[in-house]
């Protein structure tokens, strides 16, 4: 025999008494769901139930089966909330209409589903219907008393819920002694049958779980289905008289459960106290959940509610509160690892959340921030329950580039060697990076770089680099600088050599005579590269890089010109934009460029300029999220001039407009996931994103050197850039520098 779990306290009794009426300190009201009837209830809030009702949830559609001394169907605060195979499942008053002699069934109902109507108080699933199942033996036989239940009853009456589509069954009862086999029955039946049960720990103030119903729920013949509820007070500390969770911590959660307000069957405001209070609000909030996510099992909503419990106590599970404080907020957030599904269904294929970012080049600058695919994608949790995500946040955008690190940092050191062929070369070693992209003084790899050039014979020079940019032995500056050693590097430098760096590379250059000049070049760089000779960055921001250039120049004593060609095969990137996980470039893409440059010496001042464009290849990249790059186009331009002897015979000073590379046109196909179905299938919304960015970097440079002695020397450099990093309306950026140097 058992008994309602009502009351302030505890004893060996099969009965309790419902604690007196009492009144409830209302909460503050903060949001449109902060009714008087929310605030009549303070577990509601405890509980965190605001956060479902925030997202519309209410426990529409869900059934929740009360296996208690009834319910009083009159009430205006079950209008609607009776479920339609309620009955008495007392054999001795068969054919009767359920009714709540008692008033312990009516009050735990109201917490469960009591609804929303203005009146009163509202039930943790105000829209929820209640499957009200008659079982205590009050009146049925003589000698019987109020809140005294048998099991072959609560056996019966957990079976009929199942047959009748209960989702969860609230046993708010209370007895000890030896499971009958009945109703052992009755409850594996209903376990196996994925529904959820919620029992009362029980009202005797023990160390342990002692209830029947509650000891067998949290045993493994549940298969994870079922939970005991023990109560807290409202400063949640465990409730004097409530059993503590004991050897049944790991399937055990605390909710209020001391001056509950609730309905009794009269329909008057009363406050309960006791564990039977607290159980219904597990309920109800079993069934928010169920109807927020109706692909879950009943042992995934089990797993749900105990995994996000609040911890009390004792860190982690404990034998006081066990997993902890039910808190629906938590079970309505995403839990574990979020992922992004690549597959069509929930539970298929997918890459982790964490891992998944783009970092897009500075040549795409703000491209993709207002991709509406991307903006309304979404994640999925480890109960692969979806939730909306703005990709967007995961694209990194590049900030403004400058060389500013290098340019203040270390410099080469020179020397002259011996070769193989007979001749001299020239070597250099530093510790300087050669990313101009990262503003940062700390590298993972060493920084280290190293170059040597010769001469084979009277018209060929080779040159080998190992860290350093091959874009220096071409263009305007590879015969006699121009441009100064400026802060933003050299802004006349091939920007698409400039994307093979901090690898190895080798060029030759061959005079044919007359001021005629062709050269050819071939760089490259690996992980074993980046390993050597990296920067601030980790080597997936890269991936395998490799360029091959062309180049004829034509050179007079007042001037040079030439043109330029070649093609950059990038693996893991496009356009030095590379992305991880969902974003990830599963293809090669390649690059064709061409470019033409010239420097005139007018006497006074030497001009200079550059020209370059790029036409990226249609590339398919993969099944991620970003499936194809189409149509894009690049380019990039400087012009300046230079000068020497301004103050003294022994400065010069350099002044250059230049807009970094940048991406004139393109798109990206995007294919994201935006919503799943009822049966789990995956939503998807393809479209076409524009690569352009929103603005037009322009750099304004100048640079001024002047040798103090044989041995020192100082340089300055000043720098403005509008729009940076392409992006439109960006504050302009601005850098100054001094640096002095001594040769000893």
């Amino acid at each position: 025999m058992l008994a309602g779990c009502g009351g302030g306290g505890g004893g060996p009794s099969p009965t309790t008494s419902n604690a007196p009426p009492a009144s409830a300190a209302p909460a503050d009201p903060t949001a449109a769901f902060d009714t008087a009837e929310y605030r009549l209830n303070a577990g509601l809030k405890q509980i965190n139930a605001s956060s479902a009702y925030a997202k519309g949830i209410d426990g529409t559609g869900q059934t929740v089966a009360l296996v208690d001394s009834g319910i009083n169907m009159t009430l205006a605060e079950f209008a609607g909330a009776i479920h339609p195979a309620s009955t008495d499942i007392v054999t001795e008053r068969a054919g009767q209409a359920v009714t709540d002699l008692d008033g312990h069934g009516t009050a735990v109902s109201s917490v469960i589903a009591a609804r929303k109507n203005g009146a009163q108080t509202h039930g943790v699933a105000y829209n929820a219907r209640i499957m009200a199942i008659r079982t205590d033996a009050y009146t049925a036989t003589a000698g019987k008393s109020s809140g005294e239940y048998f099991t072959e009853d609560i056996a019966r009456a957990t079976t009929y819920a199942v047959t009748n589509g209960a989702g969860i069954i609230n046993y708010s009862l209370g007895g000890e002694g030896v499971m009958p086999l009945n109703l052992a029955a009755a409850l594996s039946e209903a376990a196996s049958r994925d529904v959820i049960l919620v029992a009362s720990a029980g009202n005797n103030g023990k160390d342990t779980v002692t209830n029947l119903i509650a000891m067998w729920v949290t045993s493994t013949d549940a298969t994870g289905h079922g939970i005991a509820v023990g109560s807290v007070n409202s400063a949640n500390q465990i409730s004097s008289f409530s059993n503590k969770a004991g050897s049944s911590a790991n399937f055990y959660v605390v909710a209020p459960g001391e001056a509950i307000r609730a309905v009794n069957n009269a329909g008057n405001d009363v406050t309960v106290t006791g564990t039977s209070m607290a159980t219904p609000h597990v309920s109800g909030a079993a069934a928010l959940l169920k109807q927020a996510f109706p692909n879950l099992t009943g042992a995934q909503i089990v797993d749900l509610i105990l995994r996000t419990a609040t911890d009390l106590g004792a860190p982690g599970t404990d034998p006081v509160y066990g997993r902890g404080l039910l808190n629906v907020a938590a079970a309505m957030a995403p839990v574990g690892t979020a992922s992004i599904p690549t597959g069509t269904t929930v539970g298929g294929a997918s890459v982790p959340l964490g891992t998944s970012s783009l970092r897009l080049g500075a040549a795409f600058g703000d491209a993709l921030a207002t991709s509406g695919a991307l903006r309304n994608s979404i994640m999925l949790d480890d109960y692969q329950r979806a939730y909306s995500v703005d990709l967007t946040s995961r694209v990194a955008r590049p900030q403004p580039q400058h060389d500013l690190v290098n340019w203040l940092g270390g410099d080469r050191s020179y020397d002259t060697v011996a070769t193989p062929f007979g001749t001299t070369g020239q070597a250099s070693f530093s510790d300087r990076t050669t990313d101009r992209r990262t503003v940062e003084p700390t590298r993972q790899g060493s920084g280290r770089s190293f170059s040597f050039s010769s001469k084979l014979g009277t018209s060929t020079d080779i040159g080998v680099a190992a860290g350093r940019p091959m874009a220096a032995r071409f263009g305007v500056d590879a015969d006699s600088p121009v441009v100064l050693d400026t802060i933003s590097g050299d802004p006349a430098r091939s920007a698409f050599l400039d994307l093979a760096d901090s690898g190895r590379n080798v060029s030759i250059r061959t005079d044919l005579g007359d001021g005629v000049s062709v050269a050819t070049g071939f760089a490259s760089r690996r992980e074993e590269d980046y390993l050597k000779y990296g920067d601030s960055r980790s080597w997936s921001d890269y991936g395998d890089r490799e360029v091959v250039m062309g180049e004829v120049r034509k050179s007079w004593d007042g001037g040079r010109v030439g043109i330029q060609f070649g093609q950059l095969t990038e693996r893991g990137s496009a356009l030095d934009s590379s992305g991880g996980s969902a974003f990830a470039f599963d293809a090669p893409v390649t690059t064709r460029f061409g470019g033409v440059f010239a420097a005139f010496d007018l006497k006074l001042v030497e001009l200079f300029g550059s020209w370059q464009y790029g036409t990226t290849a249609d590339t398919q990249l993969g099944n991620g999220l970003i499936r194809r790059l189409s149509g894009v186009r690049s380019d990039a331009w400087t012009v300046g001039f230079a000068r020497n002897d301004v103050v003294s015979a022994q400065d010069r000073i350099s002044i250059s407009l230049s807009q970094p590379l940048r991406v004139s046109a393109g798109r990206a196909d995007i294919d994201a996931p935006t919503g799943t179905t009822a049966d789990g299938t995956i939503l998807r919304e393809s479209g076409s994103a524009s690569l352009t960015p929103s603005g037009r970097e322009i750099d304004v440079e100048l640079a001024y050197r002047i040798l103090l002695s044989d041995k020192e020397e100082l340089s300055t450099g000043a720098l403005v850039q509008t729009s940076p990093g392409h992006v439109e309306g960006a504050a302009p950026a601005f850098a100054t520098a001094v640096r002095y140097k001594r040769r000893f």
